[in-house]
């Protein structure tokens, strides 16, 4: 467990350096009004030898374009189906078909240290806890369904993401990060690296080019359906 706890230590330190995150997030949290970013979107992985993608749905708010604060439920796009031999090369040996999936609800902060003409980077870091399941079956006698393992996990993921405004409504994101998982042995094998790239609209620079008449009736519906 202590190795656990030094490597999340590791990974809250890219948000010290140079000054306290704990600090500036009170700063920003009480200064400055939220932006509402999140949605849905999806991140390719590698767990051990398989290419894979965890997607989310998320919603939070980003203060003072500095500080991004959200929440979601993030899930393996695909199951893990993969055949396992155990006692390999023994009288022993037999194998199973292991069909494995996971999903956490995930809370993430990210903190942009950098902001240069067109270049934005940021350091996130994501605390999440749920749920790994691993469905079993008997390879040798036609696929006979055994079981299913379930085990609670409790992944921490932190990495580098960047951003390159191109024009004032869109621009080139991306990122690449890993990804820890605490909890049984067996759930540990959702430990991995992941990556992102793909096209970013800036959907507020958009907003803002409305006409203002337009933005209005936007406005009265919005405070119509709340009512």
């Amino acid at each position: 467990m202590k190795r656990y706890f030094y490597i999340f230590i590791i990974l809250l330190s890219g948000f010290t350096a140079k000054s306290s995150f704990f600090d500036s997030a009170k700063y920003y949290l009480k200064n400055f009004k939220p932006q509402i970013i999140g949605g849905f979107s999806s991140r390719k992985t590698f767990i051990g030898d398989s290419k894979n993608k965890v997607s989310d749905i998320s919603l939070g708010g980003e203060f003072g374009n500095k500080l991004g604060l959200s929440t979601g439920i993030y899930w393996l796009r695909s199951p893990i189906n993969k055949v396992v031999t155990y006692n390999a090369f023994s009288p022993d040996e037999y194998k199973r078909r292991e069909i494995s999936r996971f999903w956490y609800l995930g809370f993430l902060a990210y903190y942009k240290f950098y902001k240069k003409e067109k270049w934005t980077l940021n350091i996130p870091l994501r605390i999440g806890v749920g749920s790994a399941s691993t469905q079993i079956f008997d390879v040798s006698q036609s696929n006979i369904y055994l079981g299913r393992k379930n085990s609670m996990i409790i992944p921490i993921e932190s990495g580098l993401n960047f951003l390159y405004s191109a024009t004032w409504w869109i621009g080139v994101g991306g990122g690449i990060g890993s990804r820890i998982v605490i909890g049984k042995k067996t759930s540990q094998k959702y430990s991995g690296t992941y990556y992102t790239l793909g096209t970013v609209f800036f959907l507020s620079n958009i907003y803002k080019k409305i006409p203002v008449e337009y933005r209005t009736k936007i406005e009265d519906y919005k405070k119509s359906i709340i009512k």
